[in-house]
């Protein structure tokens, strides 16, 4: 038996260790650990991995067969991720979880390492969902009516309501409706 704790996890499931922590609190089916010792609990691995599998949460389960640069549909990818994965929806979600990012450049001018949240309440929503999940998610960027450029899978960075951050891209997008910004970077397992 392989032992993991909660580090071992994040990484296994790409998210940080709050993420996690989050899950064992929220989650009746997460596996019990196997020990609990003063460095914390520990889990055998394959039980978290097959929880994680179940759950969907493995990196690149859904999004192994997209290539990179290679155009979808929404269609391709309601059938990859499920959910409500269609137009107007920039972080869809399936069983409560942002699966992907579906990003407009004309509106974001530094997507994805920039995402610009305006201030509807379902967009403000959609973006703290993504921060309080943390995580690494596949970005899409929209390249016509249906049309959907996959980016490749993005690590979650942080999220900033400090204007000071993304005023000039705001103005630089003509958007007077910003009130925070999600931050992105590639991660390094593509």
């Amino acid at each position: 038996m392989e032992l993991v704790g909660l580090a071992e996890i994040a990484e296994m499931a790409a998210v940080t260790r709050q993420a996690v922590t989050n899950w064992t609190a929220r989650h009746a089916s997460f596996p019990e650990p196997v020990a609990r010792l003063a460095a914390g609990p520990i889990w055998d691995r394959s039980a978290v991995a097959s929880w994680l599998q179940a759950q969907g949460l493995m990196p690149g389960h859904a999004q192994s067969h997209f290539r990179k640069g290679s155009v979808y549909t929404h269609q391709d990818l309601i059938d990859a991720f499920g959910g409500e994965v269609k137009g107007g929806i920039f972080l869809p979600t399936r069983d409560g979880r942002v699966v992907c990012g579906c990003i407009t450049m004309d509106m974001n001018p530094e997507a994805p390492e920039c995402i610009l949240i305006g201030d509807k309440p379902r967009v403000v929503a959609r973006a703290e969902k993504m921060a309080a999940q943390g995580g690494t998610i596949p970005i899409f960027i929209k390249r016509g009516v249906n049309q959907w450029e996959f980016r490749g899978p993005y690590d979650f960075v942080r999220i900033s309501h400090d204007p000071g951050d993304f005023a000039a891209l705001a103005r630089e997008a003509g958007r007077d409706d910003i009130v925070a910004a999600l931050y992105f970077r590639r991660t390094g397992h593509e």
